[in-house]
């Protein structure tokens, strides 16, 4: 059989060259369909997850340091947070360690955590915040990115955002359980929007230079003692200087978000990322002189022109931000100049949006609580919706800070959040260079000008203010302290607010 097999094979007809050529289609589309088959599979094996979102669609959580179980995993605000070789970690404001704050912007894991891929120390807040997808919304919850927290008929939703569709900003409550509950959830970008909201998330820089613009040349690499030319103003890099090439390595050609102090003419940077491509140049910082040819910022000149656009009536020491391009002679030609805070456009208007302005704190109420006059705006303060952020100085009459407000349906304004920028006596930072802290514990004990609470030494002075005003405190009260920190680890406190009886039970 085998021999007939052999036999047979042998007696086929033999093709001829030329008719070969019929094959040649099949052929090659048998070659284009395996190509094609290999390229799908490469595709779909590094869309995996391996390359991050863009900055805009991370989910990002700010709240305190409550354990470091590992080194490569963190408990923050009781949300657990991965970290890897990959996960950077900026310590500038201080040492990452339990009990610090620190924003980590990263990616759901699925389980309730969050694979950070960048972590930064700042300074303390009073509220946990929680941005990112809105995946689930009921009654008793809020999930973002897979966080869960709790929500209650006291929560306040702003904008009805839809689970699945947009992003938030949640502010939130660790209760003594050790859970969050959400306090206000308000809708930002929906996903793929671009969720550019530096204001809010960089408000422990906003006293710096800021400055996106385009590298024209630079000495070296990004690297400590690297100059560079940034839209025609000089930027120097150092060795405290928080690098950032995730969009991109910093070359001549690549924009840049820079933000720093100018020393000599030059902006020392603090910070500096490569960003996408932009179609104008962007300075921010405070204004020196508006002339009728020359604008002057952070000591940088910039031209004017008759199209030059002024808006908000910007004076001199004002912050200001303009919109400026390059002309041949690489010079920076304003387009537009804009006083930050000082011109409310007519979208703000709109009920349930978030209104920001900056501006001199002109009165406050005697209790605290109630409308505070901030520049040209009246902003009502709530307890547990406002934040009060006095890192940088007291919130007081003649204090310089800026302002995040809710659009109510009647157009009055809710703070959110007032930050102080500046100290109108004593400049940067505490009371005597003192650091400004801030706690929450029971009151342990009580004595004529010196309390207990959650085990420290809390000293009552005249200038201590109780909240409520009318508040009577005593033993077993739930209260947070916000004071300046002695050497020997007591505290002067400034502001004392009650918050809950003995047993935890609510005073009202």
């Amino acid at each position: 059989m085998k021999h007939q097999r052999r036999a047979a094979a042998a007696v086929l007809p033999v093709e001829s060259p030329r008719s070969l050529w019929r094959w040649w289609p099949l052929i090659l589309l048998f070659s284009a369909l395996l190509f094609l088959s290999q390229f799908t599979d490469v595709r779909s094996a590094s869309s995996g997850g391996t390359i991050p979102p863009p900055p805009g669609q991370l989910t990002e959580l700010i709240g305190p340091i409550d354990e470091m179980v590992s080194d490569s995993e963190w408990i923050v605000a009781g949300v657990p947070v991965h970290l890897s070789e990959e996960t950077r970690i900026a310590e500038r404001a201080g040492p990452a360690q339990v009990g610090s704050w620190v924003r980590v912007q990263g990616e759901g894991d699925g389980n309730g955590g969050l694979n950070a891929l960048r972590v930064k120390v700042i300074s303390p807040r009073l509220f946990v915040g929680v941005r990112g997808l809105l995946t689930e919304l009921t009654q008793n919850t809020v999930v973002v990115d897979g966080i869960v927290l709790g929500r209650t008929i006291t929560t306040r939703v702003v904008g009805n955002p839809v689970a699945g569709q947009h992003r938030v900003d949640v502010r939130a409550a660790i209760q003594t359980d050790g859970q969050l509950l959400a306090l206000l959830v308000v809708k930002k970008a929906a996903p793929g929007g671009h969720d550019d909201d530096d204001d809010k998330e960089e408000r422990d820089t906003d006293d710096l230079t800021k400055l996106i613009g385009q590298v024209l040349s630079q000495t070296s690499a990004a690297q400590a003692g690297s100059e560079l030319n940034v839209s025609g103003i000089p930027v120097r890099i150092t060795e405290e200087t928080e690098v950032d090439e995730d969009v991109g390595p910093i070359l001549v050609g690549s924009w840049v978000k820079v933000k720093g102090t100018v020393q000599e003419g030059v902006l020392v940077a603090e910070e500096i990322e490569t960003i996408e491509s932009k179609h104008h140049t962007v300075l921010e910082g405070n204004l020196d002189s508006l002339g009728d040819t020359e604008i002057v910022v952070a000591g940088f000149s910039l031209i004017r022109t008759n199209q030059t656009e002024i808006k908000g009536n910007p004076e001199p020491g004002d912050r200001v931000q303009v919109k400026a391009e390059l002309n041949d002679q690489e010079m920076l030609v304003a387009l537009a100049v804009k006083a930050v805070g000082k011109e409310k456009d007519d979208e703000d208007d709109q009920p349930g949006n978030i209104f920001r302005f900056t501006g001199r704190i002109s009165s406050i109420p005697d209790d605290y609580y109630g409308p505070w006059t901030i520049g040209d705006y009246t902003v009502e303060v709530v307890p547990d919706v406002t934040e009060v952020e006095e890192h940088k100085g007291d919130a007081e009459v003649g204090a310089y800070v800026k302002v995040e407000a809710l659009v109510e349906p009647d157009g009055s304004l809710t703070a959110l959040e007032i930050a102080v920028l500046k100290d109108k006596d004593k400049g940067k930072g505490g009371k005597h260079g003192k650091d400004l802290v801030h706690f929450d514990g029971e009151i342990e004990a009580m004595a004529d000008g010196q309390w207990t609470v959650d085990g420290r030494t809390v000293h009552i002075g005249p200038e201590t203010r109780i909240k409520p005003h009318d508040a009577e405190p005593q033993v077993g009260d739930q209260v947070k302290v916000l004071g300046y920190e002695r050497e020997d680890g007591s505290v002067d406190a400034r502001d004392i607010h009650i918050k809950k009886g003995k047993k935890g039970k609510d005073d009202d």
